[in-house]
């Protein structure tokens, strides 16, 4: 049910969708306290995050605030490095999630500027990542 509802997330409204995303957002600390028990959970809500980028247009509000989101998630993972699995959420970065937004590139040019951010949030804290990744 949770799958259906981001697979179909680009026919709700701009408004609902924005606003979703922005329930998640006023919730922050328990949002991260949850995907702070493992790398499993992390994955699995980046995953959900991408599958909302991947069918948002990136004209609606609700892409720039699932972007928001993610970058912001993305950057207090890794700040969090004590508490939080940054460990494994670099290797599933690196492993998984940066393909995905590599192929959502390929896919939709148009929003290669904001994923390009997104990869950014994601390897900020280290330079070595960087490198890495370019």
């Amino acid at each position: 049910m949770v799958s259906t509802f981001f697979d179909e997330i680009h026919k709700m409204s701009d408004h609902f969708s924005f606003n979703f995303v922005e329930s998640l957002k006023l919730d922050f600390e328990t949002l991260l306290a949850t995907l702070y028990i493992s790398a499993t959970e992390c994955s699995t809500f980046f995953t959900y995050l991408l599958s909302m980028l991947r069918r948002l247009s990136p004209i609606d509000g609700a892409f720039t605030n699932t972007l928001l989101l993610a970058k912001q998630t993305a950057i207090r993972i890794n700040s969090d490095a004590g508490t939080s699995p940054a460990g494994e959420f670099n290797k599933f970065f690196t492993k998984h999630l940066f393909r995905s937004y590599c192929a959502l590139i390929r896919e939709c040019p148009n929003k290669r500027q904001q994923i390009c951010e997104l990869i950014f949030a994601h390897c900020q804290h280290d330079l070595t990542l960087r490198i890495k990744i370019v």
